[in-house]
C-alpha cells in the first residue's frame, strides 16, 4: 500500500529520485494464454521441461535472505500431491531467529529501495514479467503442475498469466500515479511522493 504527502519545495531528494523521467509507456495488454493443444509446441516444450524438474529432484529449498542461502533447522519434504511417493523438493523451515534477520535486512534496504528512481523500480517488475513469459515459461508451469497438481491450463494462468499480468499492470499504474502531480504555486513547486508504509500489514 502506498500513501501519498505533499511536501516543500525543500525537499529535493526523495522528490528526485521519484520525481525523475517517468516513461509514458503504452498501457500493458493482457499476456495471451497458452491453449496447450495435442501434439503443440508448448506440449512438447512441457513435457521436456517437467523430465527436466522429475530427473533433478528432490530439489533443495533454502531460505534466501540479504542474497544468502541458508541451511539450517528443520528440514521439510514436499511430495507431488497425485504421487505421494514422488519426492518434489527439500525445504528448509524459517525458525524465529531467521525470521527476525529476514525483518532486520528488510528493513536495511527500504530507504535504499524507497530512493531508486521510480522508473528503475518499474522496469524490474517489466523485467520479471518478461523472463516469466520467455525464458522460465515453462519452469514456472511444470513446477505448478507437479507442485499444485494443476493442469496446463489451469497452471497457464495461475502462475503465468496472471503473475505476468500483475507485475506489468503494477509497474504501469506506479508510472501513472508518479505523472499525476499537483499544479504549482507561484512562489511554490508542489509535488506528491509516494512512501511504503512504515511496519508490516
Amino acid at each position: 500500500m502506498l500513501r501519498g504527502i505533499s511536501i516543500a519545495s525543500s525537499s529535493r531528494s526523495l522528490i528526485r529520485s521519484n520525481r525523475r523521467f517517468l516513461t509514458n509507456t503504452p498501457p500493458p495488454a493482457n499476456e495471451p494464454i497458452l491453449q496447450f493443444a495435442p501434439g503443440s509446441e508448448e506440449v512438447n516444450k512441457l513435457k521436456d521441461a517437467i523430465n527436466e524438474l522429475k530427473k533433478e529432484a528432490p530439489h533443495d529449498i533454502p531460505v534466501v535472505i540479504g542474497g544468502r542461502e541458508l541451511r539450517m533447522g528443520e528440514v521439510r519434504e514436499q511430495v507431488v500431491p497425485y504421487n505421494h511417493s514422488e519426492k518434489l523438493a527439500r525445504f528448509h523451515i524459517a525458525d524465529e531467529q531467521i525470521l527476525q534477520k529476514a525483518i532486520e535486512e528488510s528493513l536495511k534496504v527500504r530507504k535504499q529501495w524507497e530512493r531508486t528512481p521510480m522508473e528503475e523500480r518499474a522496469k524490474v517488475f517489466d523485467k520479471a514479467a518478461d523472463l516469466i513469459g520467455g525464458k522460465y515459461r515453462y519452469q514456472v508451469l511444470a513446477s505448478t503442475l507437479m507442485g499444485q497438481a494443476k493442469t496446463p491450463i489451469q497452471a497457464e494462468i495461475d502462475a503465468t498469466c496472471e503473475l505476468i499480468d500483475f507485475y506489468r499492470y503494477n509497474a504501469h499504474y506506479a508510472r501513472a500515479l508518479l505523472n499525476a502531480q499537483p499544479q504549482d504555486g507561484t512562489d511554490a513547486t508542489n509535488t506528491m511522493v509516494y512512501r511504503g508504509l512504515e511496519g508490516f500489514v
